[in-house]
Order: C-alpha cells, then sequence, then structure tokens
C-alpha cells in the first residue's frame, strides 16, 4: 500500500506555473546551511517575474520567538510580487497572507511508507518505540522504558551516540544525574549497521517489528519544543493501524485530531498528557497514560478497535488527512 503522496504535491505546483523550492538553505535561496543569501538566484528569478513556493515545513524552525519563518517571509517579499512560505507550524497559517501550513512529513509519508492491510492479529509486543538519535527528549523516555515491569514487553531502539549531531541551541537541558545514567548505560547497546540504516530510514516499510508486531506505539518525536510539528515518526504510527500515543509538541494529538485522525480518545487519555505545557510533566503524565493502556485487555481492545484503524490506514494512504491544508495551497496557486 503506497501513496502519490509528495509526487501529487509537487505535480500540482508545477503545473500552476509556479517553482517549488523544497530546501531553501540548499544552494537556492542560500547557498550554504551557514546561510549566505544567493542573491544570483535570487535576482535571476525576480527578472523572470517567477512565482517561487518555498517550502520550510521540512523542520521545526524554533517557533515564533526564533523569527527564522518572519525572517524568510520578509526576504522573499523584498525580491517577488507573488510567494508562498510554507511553515511547519499550524498557528502560523495564514499568519501573513503568503505564509501557509503544510504537513509536509503527511505528503512524504505517503509516498515513501509501505505498510501492509491492517489485521487483528495478536502482537508480540505490547508497545514498541523507536528513538533514533539520542535527542534530550529522548534519552528521558529510554529512561522510563528500561525501567518498566514490561520492559520484556517492549520492542525498544535509540542511537548509542550522535547526540551532538542532532543538538539545536534552544533544546532543554538534562539533570547531572539523567547524563550520567545516560553515559553509562549508552556503553551497553550494541553498535551494529542496523542502527545506522533501516530502523529510522524515512523508506522504511510496516513489516519492521514495531509497527507490524505491537499493539501501542510509543512515538517519540523529533521535537519537544513550544509549536507543533508532526514528523513521519507518527504518521508511520497511523499509517500501520497501530494504537499510539506521542511524545511531542504539545497539542500534537489535538492537531491529528483537527486534520481527521481516529486517536482513539475514548480508550486514551491523551488530553492528560497532550495538553501540558512543560515537556518533563508531559513526559511523566504520558508515561501514566501508557502503563494504564497497558495494564488493559490489549488484544481485545486491538480486536475491537480493527475498524477504526483499518479505517484510519485507508483515510492515511488515501491523502485524506491533508485535504483542508491541501484544499487551501491548490486555491492559492490558482
Amino acid at each position: 500500500m503506497l501513496g502519490n503522496g509528495m509526487f501529487e504535491i509537487e505535480d500540482l505546483v508545477k503545473n500552476h506555473g509556479w517553482i517549488y523550492i523544497s530546501r531553501p538553505w540548499d544552494k537556492t535561496i542560500w547557498i550554504s546551511d551557514n546561510l549566505e543569501l544567493n542573491t544570483d538566484f535570487l535576482l535571476n528569478h525576480k527578472a523572470q517575474k517567477s512565482k517561487l513556493i518555498v517550502d520550510m515545513s521540512i523542520e521545526h524552525w524554533g517557533g515564533t520567538q526564533s523569527q527564522c519563518i518572519d525572517m524568510v517571509y520578509k526576504l522573499l517579499n523584498q525580491y517577488f510580487d507573488d510567494f508562498i512560505l510554507l511553515s511547519h507550524s499550524p498557528i502560523d497559517h495564514l499568519r501573513l497572507p503568503n505564509l501557509l501550513f503544510f504537513p509536509y512529513w503527511y505528503y512524504r509519508t505517503i509516498s515513501r511508507f509501505h505498510s501492509d492491510t491492517v489485521n487483528d492479529l495478536p502482537k508480540r509486543y505490547k508497545v514498541s518505540c523507536l528513538n533514533g538519535f539520542p535527542k534530550f527528549h529522548r534519552i528521558a523516555n529510554f529512561r522510563y522504558l528500561v525501567d518498566k515491569p514490561y520492559k520484556e514487553d517492549i520492542f525498544k531502539k535509540i542511537h548509542r551516540d550522535g547526540r551532538k549531531s542532532c543538538s539545536r541551541p534552544d533544546d532543554y537541558t538534562l539533570s547531572e544525574d539523567l547524563m550520567n545514567w545516560w553515559k553509562e548505560y549508552s556503553e551497553s547497546i550494541e553498535y551494529t549497521r542496523d542502527n545506522l540504516t533501516n530502523i529510522w530510514n524515512h523508506k522504511i516499510d510496516g513489516s519492521f517489528p514495531a509497527f507490524s508486531d505491537s499493539y501501542i506505539n510509543l512515538v517519540a518525536e523529533t521535537s519537544v519544543l513550544p509549536e507543533v510539528f508532526v514528523t513521519e515518526k507518527t504518521w508511520k504510527a497511523v499509517a500501520s493501524g497501530q494504537l499510539f500515543v506521542i511524545f511531542g509538541n504539545c497539542h500534537t494529538v489535538d492537531l491529528l485530531k483537527d486534520l481527521g485522525v481516529d486517536v482513539f480518545d475514548d480508550i486514551i487519555d491523551h488530553r492528560y498528557y497532550d495538553q501540558e505545557p512543560d515537556w518533563l510533566r508531559r513526559l511523566e503524565k504520558l508515561h501514566k497514560v501508557l502503563d494504564d493502556l497497558v495494564a488493559k485487555d490489549l488484544y481485545k481492545i486491538w480486536a475491537q478497535t480493527y475498524p477504526r484503524r483499518l479505517a484510519n490506514q485507508n483515510k492515511f494512504f488515501a491523502g485524506d488527512f491533508g485535504n483542508t491544508y491541501k484544499t487551501q495551497l491548490v486555491n492559492r496557486l490558482s
């Protein structure tokens, strides 16, 4: 099962006579990651009266306090009469006339994630949790996982190193005790090529045990900073037809509901943790919700939710969860 995803979006943009800039920091708007302005590129397109759609929705840019989105908008406004800037954050949508929210990773996952049809068969693991690079919030999350009384029923993975390469200046800090624990624990993680390839690859298929052989996916999202940013990590759980809890930004589950995803909130108390602004309290509350859920008859819940989980999967690959913002984007392109 696979959808058109970003291929369809890029074709729509092209067919309407616009130029899609997917990586504005990669020798287009800027020459490189140091944000040296590519004036030749900008002046050339200005002379051609190009209509640019610049996609910044691929990353979390630090929220409104960073002013990153606003600075790019101001730059484009100086050079072009007609442009669109796409943001990662729903609260940015139409905050400025040419600024739109776009669920990039939803469409990206549709076109790159393979998943078998949802079933109601028993699963080996109660919980799965792929943490990828050991960002500060994932270290804190993993500490909870290794101490669970049901830890043998958790399929869990995390890289042993690479923390420096994925840190950012606005990250929160961890306690000295937690960092000392991680330093010792990480040395026990076996270093294999598998840690660096398909587990966290954006092309991964749903046959991986984290998706195919567990009831609940504890999604360790890319960021827990202010402003919602939903990536392929969340969408893979939806596409696989799993139950899920999400350790991400405050109000992440609220956004999924707004997009039309069945979040099973009659079974899972997402509100208890999802609306908590403090990231450590959010993590603590999430694990309370997870423990309460695991204590229930998971197979019974799994079987009872089969039609709903299948509906989530079908709607995911049909593109239904992006229709609202896709329609507004198409209207703006016309």
